[in-house]
């Protein structure tokens, strides 16, 4: 019973997290992104635009917008799941030829094989089937497509979860080892 109650309030709050990030405190999101990659984020940018090729360009969790800005050109889509997100992204890129819409990316809305470049960064750590994004992302870029996938600093991640279990807080956030 306990760990069943631990189970719940530890996904109370990882979605409690989400919501305030995704739509109440939206404006924070961009401090977050630096913070979580450790202040590489810009060079991260840098080193993964080099590697874009062709036209048409996806990113798939676009988030504020910030990777999308810096793509220098092409037919250039993101989507992302929360529709505070989406709206946010198309202010801060009103100026720039950029199509966003909100979806999910289990089913994206796009045909078989269209997209040059496909672009998922810090998302499949936060749904349940990466297996089944995965395989969308396969199924949208072409053959020849580029696709750029990156996953959260796992070394950050775990000092951070280090510093929560010595805090006493581990058995709030955490099962198995942590208990």
């Amino acid at each position: 019973m306990i760990r069943r109650l631990r189970q719940r309030v530890h996904r109370s709050f990882l979605l409690l997290v989400f919501r305030l990030l995704y739509y109440e405190a939206n404006w924070a999101y961009s401090l977050s992104a630096w913070l979580a990659s450790a202040g590489a984020w810009r060079t991260w940018q840098r080193l993964l635009l080099t590697e874009i090729r062709g036209q048409r360009v996806l990113e798939v969790g676009c988030g504020a917008g910030h990777v999308l800005e810096r793509v220098p050109r092409g037919e250039i889509v993101g989507i992302d799941l929360s529709n505070h997100m989406v709206k946010r992204t198309r202010e801060r890129l009103k100026n720039k030829k950029v199509f966003v819409l909100q979806a999910n990316a289990d089913h994206l809305p796009f045909q078989k094989g269209v997209f040059d470049s496909v672009i998922c960064t810090e998302v499949l750590e936060h749904v349940e089937r990466p297996d089944q994004i995965l395989g969308e992302i396969l199924r949208v870029a072409r053959p020849t497509a580029r696709i750029a996938l990156s996953v959260p600093n796992e070394k950050l991640i775990t000092r951070v979860k280090d510093w929560i279990v010595r805090m006493g807080l581990g058995g709030l956030f955490f099962k198995g080892e942590y208990n």
